[in-house]
């Protein structure tokens, strides 16, 4: 029964991509992840099922790898009586397709458990495994299922071995704090790129869209203090300039699909469009939208195609320029 239940869980929560935001597990973010869920024993203890309550306080790494420690709670019954167990564990995860927002896992690690009953009372270690997904609703919000396979070693007595397997299924929503950019570097540095995106050889010209710049200038032009106003966006030939009031150094950018777009975000910057979303229909970009977030500003170029605009970054002293690569 154990294993149909964790085999289901699995399915659902692998083949389940409903809507959801365009959010991303971020390298440098604590997590924190408060959940409850079902506690299934190992049939040899004799113990009935148990509702489980627990929290999880992590760390990424990387977009792929995180860290993570747990600590649950769930009463055991035996002979109609309440028990508690208590468990600490910690746990390596690896995280699948980062930049969505949906983000399946894999885990597996180990720790220690407590368990006091009516007739006995153990101190075990333990080693654990599993998987699960993060459904992000928002940038720092994601709704979290998980399952995972407990393994509790405790010494052999006669005819019974010398491990329990039990399970966990938990749901709860996962928690993101802060914001990791990089500090001011070179833009070759700062700014990753695909290789297949900066050609070997020279490509034809791109087609002139205009010989006249094209220029979205802010409504608000006055800059906050301490902060780098975007005053503008220019078109120009086989370029599109965002335009600042002064140099922007420390930024970082993404690419994310279904749509395809081009993400940049900007550490200490605000906008001064009185529109949150501008029409851009060139160079292969639809539109351009500022959302405004804690310490950074992110700007999201939707693509007209169904693929990554071809392009490089490049710094200028009045902001930045996203160059094509190649024509459309």
């Amino acid at each position: 029964m154990k294993k149909a239940l964790f085999l289901l869980m699995l399915l659902v929560t692998t083949f389940w991509a409903g809507s959801y935001a365009a959010a991303e597990v971020r390298a440098g973010q604590v997590t924190f992840s408060p959940f409850v869920g079902a506690y299934l024993f190992d049939g040899s203890q004799l113990l009935e099922p148990g509702v489980a309550v627990g929290a999880r306080l992590g760390y990424n790494l990387g977009r792929n790898w995180g860290v993570e420690g747990q600590f649950t709670y769930t009463q055991p019954r035996a002979e109609g009586e309440y028990g508690n167990l208590n468990a600490l564990n910690g746990d390596l995860l690896y995280h699948f397709m980062p930049e969505s927002g949906y983000v399946p896992y894999l885990l597996a690690g180990g720790g220690w458990m407590k368990t006091d009953t009516v007739d006995r009372s153990s101190r075990n270690g333990t080693a654990d495994y599993g998987a699960g997904v993060k459904i992000f609703l928002d940038d720092l919000v994601a709704l979290r299922l998980d399952v995972r396979q407990i393994i509790s070693v405790h010494p052999q007595t006669g005819s019974q071995v010398g491990y329990w397997q039990n399970s966990l299924f938990s749901a709860g929503l996962s928690f993101q704090f802060g914001w990791s950019h990089p500090a001011s570097r070179p833009a070759a540095e700062t700014v990753p790129m695909p290789a297949a995106v900066v050609p070997s050889a020279p490509l034809p010209e791109p087609a002139v869209v205009q010989d006249v710049p094209l220029i979205w200038s802010a409504e608000n032009p006055e800059v906050p203090a301490g902060k780098i106003l975007i005053t503008g966006l220019k078109q120009d030939k086989n370029f599109l300039e965002i335009l600042a009031s002064e140099r922007i150094r420390d930024y970082r950018v993404i690419t994310l699909s279904q749509p395809s777009r081009l993400v940049i975000e900007i550490a200490n910057a605000v906008h001064g469009f009185k529109a949150d979303s501008i029409a851009i229909n060139r160079l292969g970009i639809a539109t351009a939208a500022f959302g405004s977030f804690p310490g950074y500003l992110r700007i999201t170029f939707t693509a007209t195609q169904g693929r990554l605009i071809p392009y490089r970054i490049e710094e200028t002293a009045t902001g930045l320029k996203i160059i094509v690569t190649s024509p459309w």
